[in-house]
């Protein structure tokens, strides 16, 4: 996993789990709930591991910044966990919003993954790092498109 290690080099503050078809994705957060994910703004990616191979399903970010220099609400901990809006549910043959929980409930039935990875990362820190997320999204884009030449699975555009 090239485009994890690049983004471990480059945000110091990480971290990662996994979500198989016998535990849930708000068990595994908690666990994270000591860590910088739950105020920390930057960049995650979703990978699909099947028969010990692992591919980046999704790269995203989480914190927008607004014209007067604040933050909107979310940060990695809401976007790792909240509802998702993309048209690869259709696919899946659920509803567009549905929880993440549910969405990887159909990866591991329909995909016949083993298990889901969850890496995050640290961009934006008001005391250590300040790069915006949407610079780390891009960047991690851009890496990924640099070796496959297209966006990830679940990226319908960028």
């Amino acid at each position: 996993m090239i485009i994890v290690q690049k983004l471990k080099e480059r945000y110091p503050v990480n971290g990662s789990f996994y979500v198989t078809p016998s535990s849930s994705i708000a068990n595994n957060i908690k666990t994270q709930r000591n860590n910088k994910i739950v105020e920390g703004k930057g960049v995650y990616i979703f990978t699909a591991k099947q028969n010990n191979q692992e591919k980046t399903m999704y790269i995203g970010k989480a914190g927008t910044i607004k014209t007067s220099g604040e933050w909107a609400v979310q940060n990695l901990f809401g976007r790792i966990s909240n509802k998702n809006y993309q048209p690869v549910y259709k696919e899946f043959g659920l509803k567009k919003s549905v929880n993440r929980q549910k969405f990887f409930d159909k990866v591991f039935e329909l995909e016949k993954a083993d298990a889901i990875g969850v890496y995050w990362f640290v961009s934006w820190d008001a005391n250590k790092f300040k790069e915006l997320p949407g610079l780390a999204e891009a960047l991690a884009l851009q890496s990924y498109f640099d070796m496959y030449g297209r966006l990830p699975e679940w990226n319908n555009k960028f």
